[in-house]
């Protein structure tokens, strides 16, 4: 990630003075309450036997499939990024396949 920042200070010509602000979107009142009524569903109807559990590929392909969805958001004119894959992929995949 340094790297990368470093070499998008380079290209930028901050020089070594600059700081990193990491912005994340948020979420209206609406989308917060929405998502937390979702889980909250969702959960009550697995407990309930209504929604089965999840399987051990979709444990698995859940999480890649929400960092795939963050990398195609991402939408530079000249192509250039820097991504912190913060929980990468293979941690995951490395938890699920061991339980």
């Amino acid at each position: 990630m340094k790297d990368a920042t470093d070499a998008a200070a380079k290209l930028a010509e901050l020089g070594g003075d600059y700081n990193i602000d990491y912005i994340e979107p948020e979420q209206s009142l609406r989308e917060a309450l929405l998502n937390q009524f979702r889980s909250q569903g969702i959960h009550l109807g697995q407990v309930l036997g209504l929604i089965p559990q999840p399987s051990r590929v979709e444990k698995i392909l859940d999480p890649l499939l929400d960092q795939a969805l963050g990398v195609a958001k991402l939408n530079d004119p000249r192509g250039m990024y820097s991504y912190c894959w913060c929980r990468e992929p293979r941690d995951t995949l490395k938890s699920l396949l061991t339980r």
